[in-house]
């Protein structure tokens, strides 16, 4: 089987979840002992290439960053991936940056967790019946992702 987008739950928009075609490839692989050739996030070559392909082909305008306070040429090299689970996005940081979650690698990707609008915020933040912290994020991470830790965590990502 080839699973070419992992992910297992997505958040529709009005907060009810919809089962993802990674829950079946998890299934697949586990439960009945098949096969699966996983594509896209959390595998390493996803990341590490489209780093390197951005790294490789984007130039950035001298003039327009010029003018941005605290840009730095380090800066121009970070990346930021922004998605909302622990099992495909922030995995697939830490694979592409070789370290644990949270702290940056070779590839100098962070992430940025979107929380209230994203797969964990229904299934497992809405349960603690009041706002949550970072320190529910960071836990949530150590308690079912293997201590997985976004680098920032945002409620929603909009504009």
């Amino acid at each position: 089987m080839l699973c070419v987008n992992p992910d297992k739950f997505v958040v529709n928009p009005d907060g009810s979840m919809k089962l993802m075609q990674g829950l079946i490839a998890e299934y697949y692989e586990r439960e009945l002992g098949g096969r699966v050739l996983w594509f896209g996030k959390p595998v390493k070559e996803t990341y590490v290439d489209g780093v390197r392909e951005i790294k490789e082909n984007i130039s950035l305008d001298s003039e327009s960053t010029e003018s941005n306070a605290g840009n730095s040429d380090s800066n121009k090299k970070r990346i930021l991936m922004i998605g909302d689970a622990f099992e495909t996005d922030v995995q697939g940081v830490a694979n592409a940056n070789g370290t644990p979650a949270g702290t940056r690698g070779p590839a100098n990707v962070d992430s940025l967790m979107i929380v209230n609008t994203g797969i964990h915020y229904e299934k497992d933040l809405k349960e603690l019946g009041r706002d949550w912290t970072v320190g529910d994020i960071v836990e949530l991470g150590d308690k079912k992702f293997g201590g997985l830790k976004p680098t920032f965590v945002a409620e929603r990502c909009g504009w």
